[in-house]
């Protein structure tokens, strides 16, 4: 959503404000992934599981923004930042209709 509202910004404090705002949701969920990652894993395979995720995750990034570069070039940048904007919504929109289910609602009493 910080993506959508960066694209319609034209200030500069705003701007930084936003890319804060990315930043920071972006290294929230790789943590959360990484912990989600080692608690998963058994305890005796737990470091053979970091030694194939951590250098996944760390070359994928290289890739992703040659990808994203290229994508810039064809679309602009800033309708580039929206659309990763919406897709990430929706990404997000339909993780927490398939996990609900799995979390219930809460016992009252």
């Amino acid at each position: 959503m910080i993506q959508i509202a960066l694209v319609a910004v034209h200030a500069i404090p705003m701007a930084l404000a936003c890319l804060f705002g990315v930043g920071f949701g972006d290294i929230a969920t790789s943590a959360a992934a990484n912990t989600a990652i080692q608690l998963g894993a058994p305890d005796s395979l737990r470091d053979r599981v970091m030694k194939v995720c951590t250098p996944v995750l760390a070359g994928s990034t290289p890739a992703g923004a040659l990808f994203a570069g290229a994508l810039a070039a064809e679309v602009g940048g800033s309708d580039l930042v929206q659309r990763r904007g919406a897709v990430s919504l929706s990404v997000v929109a339909v993780a927490h209709a398939l996990a609900r289910p799995w979390f219930g609602r809460p016992e009252v009493g």
